[in-house]
């Protein structure tokens, strides 16, 4: 029994194929443009801030992993937007363009990282969330790393907020 052996216009053929088809592919990866930041988020001028407060899971039961106990979350990031300057902060929801709930999640399993901080901004009126936001708060053994991780993620989410926020935005938000 002899071998057939392939003529070779079928491997210039299986080439050019071979190519056209890599061409294809890539021209189907091409980036998807951003959508459009929801107008309140770059538009509004009163936010009131609200506290999710924490998961009563395994952290939460655990109050000496971060000082502050489980308004922390809440008070830092008040405090931070109050600071930033770009929002003037309502008494009730009803008196807010947008509402910020911001919140601590313990990390499920208790690994790597140790909580995030999530922000979800809502529409006052129609109750949607427009965006929602998430920081790691990254493992530490340490209280004095554990302290230097939530700040870090606190000071993240923040930054993330304010490049979403940022009038000058558009589209997605930087990176």
């Amino acid at each position: 029994m002899s071998k057939r052996q392939l003529p070779p216009y079928f491997l210039f053929f299986a080439a050019v194929s071979a190519l056209y088809f890599a061409a294809w592919i890539r021209a189907q990866a091409q980036e998807v443009p951003p959508a459009p930041i929801p107008v309140q988020i770059t538009s509004a001028k009163t936010v009131f801030i609200a506290n999710a407060g924490e998961e009563n899971d395994y952290l939460s039961r655990r109050n000496n992993w971060f000082s502050g106990g489980s308004h922390r979350a809440y008070n830092q990031f008040y405090a931070a937007v109050k600071n930033w300057g770009r929002y003037e902060l309502a008494a009730t929801p009803g008196e807010a363009d947008m509402i910020f709930e911001i919140e601590q999640k313990d990390a499920r399993p208790v690994s790597e990282p140790m909580a995030y901080l999530s922000l979800r901004i809502l529409d006052p009126k129609t109750h949607v969330v427009l965006w929602g936001l998430s920081a790691a708060v990254e493992l530490a053994g340490r209280s004095q790393n554990r302290e230097k991780n939530f700040n870090a993620a606190m000071t993240s989410l923040v930054n993330d907020l304010k490049n979403l926020a940022s009038p000058a935005a558009s589209g997605a938000p930087k990176n």
